[in-house]
């Protein structure tokens, strides 16, 4: 339980492969894996994270803007040139949705995981995300079909009531 909650401390992940392909890294009890914090590069540096089939799981590597674009005279390389005067949109944030299913599982762990999955997704070890969707009634992952004031009359909302699910 320690290392869930001792901010800075990396842990690697725990492959396991279930014979489908891929691995999946285990998050228990003893430890889950954590991106770490990320902080910004120097310029003219960006720092790429990848995860893959194979087993890559946040695999960190840099990247220098001042090496040349083509190094091994490859024709199909490609140039990116960015121009930071001009924006197009603004990002407030990332984040995920509150399901009732995804309620459903993280209640179904012991006590010690549920806080380190959500540290996995919401601490600035983990994916530093910042934002949560909440939908209303059920969706396309829930264990049933509800709405919250599925009856005639409904426009006066004399019917309406949140659902067992709401509560657990």
């Amino acid at each position: 339980l320690l290392t869930l909650l001792v901010p800075g401390v990396l842990l690697q992940c725990q492959p396991r492969d279930y014979g489908k392909g891929s691995v999946v890294c285990v998050c228990d009890t003893t430890q889950c894996d954590f991106i770490g914090v990320v902080r910004p590069e120097q310029p003219g540096v960006i720092a790429v994270y990848e995860s893959s089939k194979a087993g890559k799981r946040f695999d960190k590597t840099t990247l220098s803007f001042n090496e040349p674009a083509n190094p091994d005279g490859n024709a199909d390389a490609m140039s990116v040139v960015i121009d930071s005067s001009k924006k197009y949109q603004s990002i407030f944030g990332f984040g995920g949705a509150f399901t009732d299913a995804a309620g459903i599982n993280i209640q179904s762990l012991p006590e010690q995981l549920q806080e380190g999955v959500l540290k996995s997704y919401y601490s600035d070890e983990g994916l530093s995300y910042n934002m949560g969707r909440v939908p209303m009634a059920s969706c396309d992952f829930s264990v049933r079909q509800y709405t919250y004031n599925d009856a005639p009359g409904y426009l006066n909302m004399a019917n309406f009531a949140l659902a067992a699910e709401d509560f657990s």
